[in-house]
């Protein structure tokens, strides 16, 4: 006997999967916005989130609703969209349903590496790098959102 599952049962499962790497580089401030189908309140609470707890909490939240919930047909692919659009590509490189996108592992373990050298030498990155100097540059290569800039 073999157990069929549904394309969200599948999708479901890949964020359950991935959750830690979708979490890690997931923005939800922005990715809120093009979220659709969420209702207002839902969309509220997460946001009351990301404000009290910050941007992992808020990512945690978000995804154990969305597993939990039941949305309209195609939301599944609204999400992955809604990740690319918001700036958060590497994540929805995670969910895709075709599973013909995702890092490898060396991609991944540079990832990490960067990450860690980043969070090693944020104290001194913070005290001698001077934002009007990068502004522009990270701008233009679309490491920063307008939202970003403008803060």
């Amino acid at each position: 006997m073999s157990i069929v599952c549904s394309a969200e049962d599948s999708f479901r499962n890949l964020i359950s999967i991935f959750r830690p790497r979708v979490k890690m580089y997931m923005q939800v401030e922005p990715l809120l916005d093009h979220l659709f189908f969420l209702p207002a309140e839902t969309k509220e609470q997460i946001s009351r989130k990301i404000t009290t707890c910050g941007n992992t909490s808020a990512a945690e939240m978000l995804l154990s609703t969305l597993e939990q919930g039941e949305w309209p047909l195609g939301w599944t692919q609204m999400f992955v969209e809604a990740l690319e659009r918001s700036g958060s590509p590497l994540a929805a490189r995670y969910v895709k349903p075709t599973l013909t996108d995702l890092p490898s592992p060396s991609s991944e373990t540079a990832h990490d590496e960067c990450l860690h050298l980043l969070n090693l030498l944020q104290p001194t990155l913070v005290d001698k790098l001077l934002i009007i100097d990068v502004l522009d540059t990270c701008f233009e290569k679309g490491l920063l959102t307008v939202e970003d800039r403008n803060r």
